[in-house]
């Protein structure tokens, strides 16, 4: 009986240990990026009666009760909500979000996220940097807590928006033209041709054409500048028979110096002569339609937007227009997902050094990115009232163990008193 209330005692301190973990899982309803966890329970060892021959008799054991050996992160995807905040993120199936924060690897599922003051894309609340992947996607880090590659793949490292805020002004190298400039057809000017100088200024330049002789689709190439002067000529585009441009008759390069600011080298390219894409000389008519395609220059610009691909790859949005690309986000996973331990602030640690792997979203098993969201808590309150109740009713029933052999042990103390 005396071992009937220790073994009911195991029962108590092992539920109360159970209600820990569901509480701690029901007060982390609503904390992004949360795992639930579960409690393994164990039965304790075994009292087994004496045979004669001094074995342990198999059909005679009594248990000494239970432990709560350890628990489980359930890693579960939890609900992906929209936050409207561009710089958080969310991960669609396997992979954790990459922290460093002095000198040592911490790992995620919470991604939301902001710039701190120097900078850096940290994770909100913290100054624990998000990592990031050289352009070629993976990285092994042995140890788990200095950042750097050993397959010569790629690095891991943080990113810095501060030598971003801003697109210096790019001038215009190449022109591309598209259309069909009818063989019937003896001059055509192409006016209002945007490019950009070295300082961002827009000007406009007049491309004019002029054919060479009636019975050849060959015409000369004459540029004028938004003044009506003239700055480069005697360039010549030239057609086979099928209308396509002739190698080494497709381009025309020439110097433009505006009234301030330095000269640069533009190239006017009528098209590849294998491709359709580019400008055509073919009889359809007697008007031309060739004009201005694109142009590969641009004004300066400010940052306006951040944006992250499914892929995990950040695209920093200028006012110009333009679009730069950043290195991809680094995700890691483990073959035992059991190796992740929890440490507090939405992060874990690594246990296996030797069990953890990076790579970018979508490649080695790695779930996707989605943008402008946080997942969610795993956490499902159903299934931690049913634990509950069943570790209530588990916890009264120890106590009535315990009661049940207390009342035996006095019944036995009276028995003996009444001799």
């Amino acid at each position: 009986m005396i071992g009937s209330i220790y073994t009911g005692l195991s029962g108590l301190m092992a539920y109360s240990e159970g209600l820990d973990v569901v509480s701690n899982n029901v007060s982390n309803l609503n904390t992004p990026g949360f795992k639930g966890k579960d409690l393994q329970f164990q039965d304790l060892f075994y009292q087994y009666e004496s045979q004669e021959n001094g074995q342990n008799n198999p059909d005679a054991s009594v248990g000494s009760g239970v432990e709560a050996k350890n628990t489980t992160t359930r890693f579960l995807q939890g609900e992906i909500r929209s936050t409207g905040n561009n710089l958080d993120i969310a991960i669609q199936g396997s992979g954790m979000l990459v922290l460093k924060q002095d000198q040592a690897l911490y790992y995620s599922r919470a991604g939301e996220l902001e710039f701190d003051k120097n900078g850096y894309l940290v994770s909100r609340g913290s100054d624990a940097r998000l990592m990031f992947l050289d352009a070629q996607g993976s990285a092994s880090v042995a140890g788990g807590t200095t950042p750097g590659a050993t397959d010569g793949q790629g690095q891991l490292h943080d990113f810095n928006i501060s030598g971003f805020r801003t697109m210096a002004p790019k001038a215009t190298a190449e022109v591309k033209l598209v259309g069909n400039i009818s063989a019937a057809v003896v001059r055509k000017e192409i006016d209002n041709i945007e490019i950009y100088d070295a300082s961002g200024n827009i000007h406009k330049l007049k491309v004019i054409l002029v054919k060479k002789t009636a019975d050849t689709p060959q015409w000369t190439i004459a540029v004028m500048d938004e003044n009506g002067k003239e700055i480069a000529k005697d360039g010549e585009i030239h057609f086979n028979a099928a209308g396509m441009p002739e190698e080494n008759f497709n381009q025309f390069s020439f110097s433009y110096q505006p009234e301030k600011g330095a000269a640069s080298e533009i190239r006017l390219n009528f098209g590849d002569p294998n491709s359709v894409s580019g400008t055509t000389s073919r009889l359809i008519g007697e008007n031309a339609d060739i004009k201005l395609d694109k142009q590969d220059g641009y004004a300066l610009g400010s940052l306006i937007d951040i944006k992250y691909g499914r892929e995990g790859e950040l695209t920093l949005v200028y006012s110009n227009g333009e679009k730069s690309k950043q290195a991809s986000l680094a995700l890691a996973w483990a073959n035992n997902l059991q190796s992740f331990q929890q440490v507090g602030g939405n992060r874990y640690q690594i246990r296996d050094s030797q069990d953890i792997y990076y790579a970018t979203a979508t490649q080695q098993g790695m779930g996707e990115i989605v943008e402008k969201s946080v997942e969610l808590s795993n956490v499902e309150l159903m299934q931690e009232f049913t634990d509950m109740i069943i570790i209530q009713r588990g916890y009264q029933a120890s106590s009535q163990v315990i009661t049940t052999a207390n009342e035996m042990m006095q019944q036995a103390i009276d028995m003996v008193r009444k001799r």
